[in-house]
């Protein structure tokens, strides 16, 4: 009895290939979805990659390891930072999104200002060419950040590049008048 039960309930649990072939396309691969990004160059340029990115690992005269990509034809860099002895010698925990702006003439650092108090994520400054910059950093820890949250993000810094990239290039009368 206990067999004929026992057989009863796997043939009742076993997928048809009809079911199987629609599990298996609404689950995307473990290793894609389940992958958690560490602040690893290679790690990081094939997820860009495989979000349609341009991504090209590139090493510093210090060997520190970064990456150049970029979004709606606005290049950026991503740096890894939080590095235990160095990017040669130990994991690093975080990365920061950068990019800067070319304007022909010193950005005001009020504007500057203006976008820091009325914008939640990304940072921006004056730099020593006194050109508009603007970054923003995640904290992965020693474990990682799941795909899909390390993606939400990469979406944040492409939206706040483009947001920035419009102030930038703003005269300022826009802002005056609200």
């Amino acid at each position: 009895m206990k067999t004929i039960l026992l057989t009863a309930m796997l043939a009742a649990a076993a997928p048809t290939p009809a079911q199987e072939e629609v599990t298996k396309a609404a689950v995307p691969s473990s290793a894609n979805a389940d992958a958690r990004i560490k602040a690893n160059p290679e790690q990081i340029a094939k997820l860009l990659a495989d979000e349609g990115y341009r991504a090209k690992v590139e090493t510093d005269e210090d060997g520190a390891q970064f990456i150049k990509s970029a979004s709606s034809g606005r290049n950026f860099t991503i740096y890894l930072l939080g590095c235990n002895g160095g990017v040669k010698i130990g994991a690093c925990d975080s990365i920061e999104f950068y990019t800067g702006f070319t304007t022909g003439k010193p950005f005001p650092i009020e504007r500057t200002n203006d976008w820091n108090a009325k914008n939640r994520y990304g940072r921006a400054y004056v730099d020593s060419q006194k050109d508009p910059v603007v970054e923003m950093d995640i904290f992965l820890d020693a474990g990682g950040m799941p795909r899909a949250q390390f993606v939400e993000n990469l979406d944040i810094w492409t939206s706040i590049m483009a947001n920035f990239d419009a102030f930038v290039f703003d005269d300022g009368e826009d802002a005056k008048k609200k």
